[in-house]
């Protein structure tokens, strides 16, 4: 389970107060290989026992293996969501019940190693749309619940995403 926080603030001017990552200060060129890197990092993660990957060590929250799960999805809500943003002006991207698929998408036992080279995929993907951008196309915008997001905006908050929950799954495991 995920708590409720300001990504729109988080994103474009503060450091986040729980993992301390700062997404507005990453330079726009360096978004794609950060997308790259988090996922090596996850790979690492996802390779640890299984057992121990599915195990909910703190109550109310996801375990290490939930979290990856999230974020390979998350990577692919928010490659759609440039994509679209590209193509389209100003689309609605819709809210997407995060908890809720953790559920229904059986998150908990999926397979780490699957889940790992999905995460890794998805991160290239996401990575290869961002290396494919001009100036116009970071700039272009998109709404989610009455808050207005830029394609650079929606690169920072999924980098951000995956390195957060990077953070949360590694406390799980230690």
């Amino acid at each position: 389970m995920t708590g409720q926080r300001d990504w729109y603030t988080i994103v474009r001017e503060q450091r986040c107060p729980e993992c301390g990552l700062e997404v507005s200060a990453v330079r726009r060129e360096e978004l794609a290989d950060g997308h790259r890197r988090a996922a090596a990092a996850w790979a690492d993660v996802l390779a640890g026992p299984t057992a121990r990957l599915r195990d909910h060590l703190v109550p109310g929250t996801w375990s290490a293996l939930e979290y990856a799960c999230h974020v390979r999805d998350v990577l692919q809500r928010f490659d759609e969501r440039a994509r679209l943003a590209c193509r389209v002006d100003r689309p609605e991207f819709g809210w997407w019940d995060h908890d809720a698929a953790v559920e229904s998408e059986r998150y908990n036992d999926q397979d780490p190693l699957t889940v790992a080279r999905a995460l890794g995929g998805q991160a290239e993907a996401l990575a290869e749309t961002l290396g494919g951008l001009g100036d116009r196309e970071w700039e272009r915008t998109g709404t989610r619940v009455g808050q207005v997001f830029s394609v650079e905006e929606l690169a920072r908050f999924s980098l951000h995403e995956s390195l957060h929950h990077l953070a949360d799954a590694r406390a799980r495991l230690a």
